[in-house]
């Protein structure tokens, strides 16, 4: 059994968190899901969280900037770049969470694979610490819940059937 991850290890060394969903829809549309700002800002973040700001430009190079809101009106500015676009297998990027000066106070990698299971896709999210400061500590301990939330919140909106 893995041994789960503590925040002093991801503090000390680059650590790995993956996340699995099936969502009942077809491929195609989950990677819409992933790479359109408006459908994007619909599920990215943990349970309540809100994304005023949200934008992708899904090509090698591209940028994704998102500004999420908590419940409690807390903003966290995230900003990275897309390293690899695969339509509509695979997607990787950097996310590095901002603090209010500019300074990166986490920085991951994140691997998104899409697999094809018949009408349904299998969303497998691999996330790498690149960088953490001791102000990531609360971050890093809901790194894990927030990506559950957030796969939970796409495989909703798949599911709707109301994306456009």
């Amino acid at each position: 059994m893995p041994r789960p991850l503590r925040i002093e290890d991801a503090l000390l060394s680059p650590r790995e968190v993956v996340v699995t969903r099936t969502v009942k829809a077809e491929r195609s549309l989950v990677w819409r899901l992933w790479t359109e700002s408006r459908h994007l800002a619909q599920w990215w973040g943990p349970h309540g969280f809100t994304n005023p700001e949200c934008a992708i430009d899904p090509r090698p190079g591209g940028r994704l900037r998102i500004l999420m809101r908590s419940p409690d009106g807390d903003e966290y500015l995230n900003v990275g770049t897309l390293q690899v676009i695969d339509p509509p297998a695979q997607m990787v990027f950097t996310v590095a969470l901002l603090n209010p000066d500019g300074s990166r106070r986490l920085e991951n990698r994140v691997t998104a694979d899409f697999a094809a299971r018949g009408p349904e896709t299998e969303v497998t999210v691999r996330v790498e610490v690149l960088h953490a400061t001791p102000e990531a500590r609360e971050n890093l301990a809901g790194m894990s819940d927030g990506w559950t939330d957030s796969l939970h919140r796409l495989s909703v909106l798949a599911e709707e059937g109301t994306v456009s």
